[in-house]
């Protein structure tokens, strides 16, 4: 079969067609662009090597130069396709996180999902606790975290998609004796985030918050060798769960739009009972400490 001359498709339109067919397939197969902040230890090192071995590209940030390193060494060698780069970068110093941001976002651009992990639990009775402590996990938990979002999220509007994940604690739910100062920065967290995910909807960019319990991670166990023998009875039979599993959760809902993060069905019962029996939740905390003084 032959074209006539009013059939016959143009060079031109062959070659746009074919141009528009490039640009399609190359969107299809568009690696992710995962950031993760925090990710020499614990969880953020556990994401990182779950995101590796999917195949994204990936950005590694720490404010430790040594441990970032050497956990860029080891995720390196997760068997993965994507790239993967590393900076160091400190939450507590807030004009070098905007430094840093932009700096990576001209170098590799725009992210897809951004994971910020960097937290700090110094636990002790109020009275005890002095200022001091009590700055360093605001600054921390809350302002650096806080900060990050806002260097990073004008060009994720402008690009008009992304996700972007904070992390708070199950304590940011409810709270416990010995956790005052912790707990506080980890509640305003999630009223932050909650209160982003409003604002940015529409944006195409969405906020998540990841609320933990527990886990065993070199955090916890500082956390645990500075605890009071107080403390460590308010703590005994909390379930403790593995970075890996909780990686694989996060992701997973992260990318299925959701909000609040609670991996672990004990930790889930818990939200429950803060959201809609919270005098329940207090009962039980009451009783579980009830023989605790921290006096």
């Amino acid at each position: 079969m032959s074209f006539g001359t009013d059939t016959a498709p143009s060079v031109s339109f062959v070659m746009a067609t074919e141009r528009a067919s490039s640009r399609m397939h190359a969107k299809e197969h568009r690696r992710i662009l995962a950031w993760v902040v925090g990710s020499s230890y614990g969880l953020g090192l556990a994401l990182a090597k779950i995101l590796r071995r999917e195949g994204v590209d990936l950005v590694m940030f720490s404010s430790n130069p040594t441990a970032l390193f050497l956990a860029y060494k080891d995720v390196c060698a997760q068997e993965g396709v994507g790239n993967v780069d590393m900076a160091v970068l400190d939450l507590n110093n807030h004009k070098e996180i905007q430094h840093v941001v932009s700096e990576k976002l001209s170098d590799g651009g725009t992210p897809d999902e951004v994971y910020i992990m960097p937290g700090i639990s110094e636990p002790g009775p109020f009275l005890t606790t002095g200022p001091e402590s009590l700055r360093r996990m605001m600054d921390l938990n809350f302002f650096g975290q806080v900060e990050t979002v806002r260097a990073i999220l004008p060009t994720m509007i402008k690009s008009g998609r992304g996700r972007i994940l904070t992390c708070a604690s199950l304590l940011g739910c409810f709270t416990m004796p010995g956790f005052a100062g912790y707990s506080a920065s980890k509640h305003a967290l999630v009223s932050f985030s909650r209160s982003m995910r409003a604002e940015l909807r529409g944006s195409g960019v969405q906020m998540s918050c990841l609320c933990p319990p527990a886990m065993s991670t070199p955090g916890f166990e500082k956390e645990i060798a500075i605890s009071t023998p107080a403390l460590i009875q308010v703590q005994e039979g909390l379930k403790v769960l593995e970075p890996t599993s909780v990686g694989e959760f996060t992701i997973r809902k992260l990318r299925k739009g959701k909000f609040l993060i609670v991996p672990g069905f004990d930790s889930q019962l818990v939200l429950l009972l803060a959201r809609h029996f919270p005098i329940i939740l207090d009962l039980i905390v009451s009783r579980r400490t009830r023989s605790v003084s921290f006096f």
